[in-house]
């Protein structure tokens, strides 16, 4: 074949590609045109919307919502609980709906009883307490099974206030099943009669600092002294709830890679005090929930957070000392508990929220509410230390929520953008001790949280 005819050839077969290409081109047209079209014909149709009368009353009757019920108040949850209600009306006609319904109300009124129940007897120790006499208090002491080994130390740092460290021990002794455990408390030099109550309490491990250490040095004591593999970090203005000890443990074998895990704590009026907490940029923290409801889905279940309140935590003890321990440098207290979270998320691990272990916390009884006097003041002293040695870490931190804004709003907005969602939708919820395929979807549930993403679980009714 000639130079000519190669040539020609592939003169040809350009030719081809050309009109092939031309052909897609016009194809794309058309398809642009209909996009064109279809986008017109969309926006008649929203401008025949917005222009109709029922739209314009539907908007005018949005706005004065809005401002007969900002989003986020009483009143607003109140319209919103209403219009479910009416939304409800059509399904009452179907009995097993209301008996689902019922029953889900009667669980939820017996948990909240119980709750209400406990705060009252709370309160009542703390309003009677300090006109007992510590000799009334110690006929009634709790005591604590002694064993050759155990799964868990519990630490209590305490400092006079000897009425709260009785009710926490006595919750303790009450409340505390699962695995087997040691109560260590160390007396940071009291003045009352911590002494005496700690001396006629069987079972409990007590040590007396000769001068005071403050919180860190004290936790710090009571750890040296652990013979758990793990360590419970807990105030003695706490108060314990059922299965507290258990879920803290269980979250050890079921989150790979967890390093330290914190619960929810609670306020002693049944409000939420904390579900895992925050570190802004400024080195500012958050608790999230704060003044929440506590039974609110979006604070039950098992997340990766900053940090957790050192008023309960759990760790290894192997993992506790290879850290240093909590840092003197912050001493006598504040921000070590959020600097031993950062060293542990440092070092590779995760710390987790564990919704389960449900604590009432007498917050800012021990060191007090103020920033300007007692251990309180420390805060801020101890923000500056923390900053300076998370600098670099922090600057991939969020800024704090602008003024005026719901922190907890703006935390749940961070918490969706920055990972991914997979939804799972369901007739009903998984039973896997009663049926193969609902075994086989907490599996799938539980391989996609393996991989970091965040799943919600929505039942059809």
């Amino acid at each position: 074949m000639g130079i000519e005819e190669k040539l020609l050839a592939q003169f040809e077969e350009k030719d081809e590609q050309i009109r092939q290409l031309e052909g897609l081109l016009a194809e794309s047209e058309s398809e642009l045109t209909q996009l064109h079209q279809r986008v017109e014909h969309i926006e008649r149709m929203l401008h025949e919307l917005s222009s109709s009368d029922s739209y314009k009353l539907a908007e005018k009757l949005a706005r004065a919502s809005r401002l007969i019920a900002p989003p986020g108040t009483g009143r607003w949850r109140a319209l919103h609980l209403g219009l479910r209600g009416l939304r409800a009306l059509p399904k009452l006609r179907d009995r097993q709906w209301v008996a689902r319904k019922a029953r889900l109300l009667l669980n939820g009124s017996r948990t909240k009883l119980g709750q209400l129940l406990d705060t009252c007897r709370i309160r009542g120790q703390r309003f009677v307490g300090p006109r007992w006499s510590l000799r009334l208090s110690l006929s009634t002491a709790p005591h604590f099974p002694v064993f050759d080994s155990v799964d868990v130390s519990i630490v209590i740092p305490v400092f006079n206030h000897w009425q709260d460290t009785l009710a926490c021990l006595e919750s303790i002794a009450r409340l505390t099943s699962g695995p087997s455990y040691e109560v260590i408390v160390v007396d940071d030099g009291s003045s009352d009669g911590t002494s005496g109550l700690l001396e006629q309490i069987e079972g409990v491990v007590s040590l007396r600092n000769e001068q005071n250490l403050g919180f860190i040095g004290s936790c710090n004591r009571g750890a040296g002294a652990a013979r758990g593999a793990f360590l419970v970090f807990l105030n003695n203005d706490t108060v314990v709830t059922p299965g507290w000890l258990e879920a803290l443990a269980r979250t050890f074998q079921t989150v790979p890679g967890i390093g330290l895990a914190g619960a929810k704590l609670i306020y002693p009026d049944g409000r939420l005090q904390e579900a895992g907490s925050m570190i802004w940029r400024d080195a500012t923290g958050c608790n999230y929930g704060r003044f929440d409801d506590v039974g609110h889905p979006r604070y039950n279940f098992t997340r990766e957070v900053d940090y957790c309140s050192g008023a309960c935590v759990m760790v290894t003890r192997s993992l506790f000392w290879e850290l240093g321990g909590f840092d003197s440098q912050f001493t006598p207290a504040y921000y070590e508990d959020t600097d031993l979270a950062f060293k542990i998320r440092h070092a590779g691990h995760k710390v987790i929220y564990q919704p389960h272990a449900r604590i009432i916390h007498h917050e800012g009884l021990t060191s007090g509410t103020s920033l300007e006097s007692g251990v309180k003041s420390y805060q801020r002293v101890n923000q500056t230390k923390f900053r300076r040695r998370w600098s670099e870490r922090l600057e991939l931190h969020p800024p704090p929520p602008p003024p005026g804004l719901d922190p907890n709003d703006y935390i749940r907005n961070l918490e969706v953008a920055s990972r991914s969602q997979v939804l799972v939708i369901d007739h009903r919820l998984p039973s896997p001790d009663r049926d193969g395929g609902s075994l086989r979807m907490m599996e799938m549930i539980r391989a996609v949280r393996r991989r970091g993403h965040h799943v919600t679980f929505v039942r059809t009714i």
